[in-house]
């Protein structure tokens, strides 16, 4: 029985999320509303973060909870800020090289599982944190034929 309470909760969640998320596209081209959407993508991206640490605990693998979220956020907040500002394009890259370089030397003062703890971080960082991010850059793109990111977005 509370594997359908489970089921339930995330459900209804799932239908909440999927309620906010077409209001956020259909909205998103209002200027006061594309910072709202990319904290709410963030938003998203942290609770895949946290879906992802749980994976992780069940595997007993530890990582930093604090730098490896705070990493995914400030990677797709940085992609906000390349759609909104063609300047800061090498932002994302910057975050990615200090958070990779982050994770290689604090693993260096063990040996034992680091191999292990760099290529799980590595992973869990790319796989979730660059689908999200590059969520705002397809939804504010200007320069494609259909001039409107919007039903890229609805077709992901």
């Amino acid at each position: 029985m509370n594997k359908l309470e489970d089921l339930r909760k995330r459900s209804l969640m799932a239908s909440i999320m999927i309620v906010l998320v077409f209001l956020l596209i259909f909205f998103s081209d209002i200027s006061y509303i594309k910072p709202i959407v990319a904290i709410a993508i963030a938003a998203l991206a942290y609770f895949a973060g946290l879906e992802f640490l749980e994976f992780l605990n069940a595997k007993q693998i530890k990582i930093s909870k604090r730098i490896f979220l705070g990493a995914i956020i400030l990677e797709v907040l940085a992609f906000f800020a390349v759609s909104q500002y063609a300047a800061l394009k090498i932002l994302p890259l910057i975050i990615f090289f200090f958070y990779i370089s982050f994770l290689f030397f604090s693993n260096f003062n063990q040996i034992k599982d680091s191999i292990i703890k760099i290529s799980v971080a590595s992973f869990g960082f790319i796989y979730i944190a660059f689908p999200f991010a590059w969520m705002l850059p397809i939804l504010y793109i200007k320069n494609i034929e259909m001039q409107d990111g919007r039903m890229w977005i609805f077709y992901l």
